[in-house]
């Protein structure tokens, strides 16, 4: 019986990283941006929800953690997502104007840096429907409801990964995630 555990513990050293790691914990920090006031929430439970209800005038609310976690550049995100509101038709013509990664009710971004230190952002917005603007970063989920996402994700190389973030842009916008898992690929 004891060989068997220290061959179990031994086992577990050997972990290289491989797809059973999860890169994000558990410790989340919440923010807010906006330009004009308004009303917002973040809250964090057995997910993690926001909301922000303002005029025509962009904001974001939502999460935030660093991670510097050195990867391969291939990654797999795991997740449910849901959009319950979003005020603006698209990811706005705000981000096609001046070359942004959309303003989504639902929104993950990762903050890295490439193999010459150049730091780059990956992002990936959610929407209720199709797009009217020219950014094709997103998926289209329904309304209202919890829906299991996979997304493959191709850093270009080895990379370092700054942050993390979950969170919603635009105007007015309600979404959140949960069951949150980010492994190498």
């Amino acid at each position: 019986m004891k060989t068997a555990a220290v061959v179990l513990a031994a086992l577990a050293l050997l972990d290289t990283g491989g797809r059973s790691r999860n890169l994000i914990g558990a410790k989340w920090d919440k923010f807010h941006a906006s330009n004009i006031p308004d009303a917002w929430d973040v809250a964090i439970g057995d997910g993690i929800t926001w909301r922000r209800e303002a005029g025509a005038d962009g904001g974001s609310a939502g999460v935030i953690q660093a991670l510097r976690k050195d990867v391969n550049g291939k990654l797999l995100l795991e997740m449910e997502v849901r959009v319950d509101a979003h005020s603006l038709g698209g990811s706005g013509w705000w981000s096609d104007t001046h070359g942004l990664t959309g303003e989504y009710p639902a929104k993950v971004e990762l903050l890295y840096l490439d193999a010459k230190e150049k730091q780059r952002v990956w992002a990936h917005g959610f929407l209720t429907a199709d797009n009217p603007q020219k950014l094709r970063n997103y998926t289209k989920v329904p309304a209202g409801e919890w829906t299991k996402v996979r997304l493959e994700i191709d850093l270009g190389g080895a990379a370092t990964l700054k942050r993390v973030r979950f969170y919603g842009e635009g105007w007015s916008f309600q979404g959140g995630v949960r069951k949150v898992r980010l492994a190498p690929k």
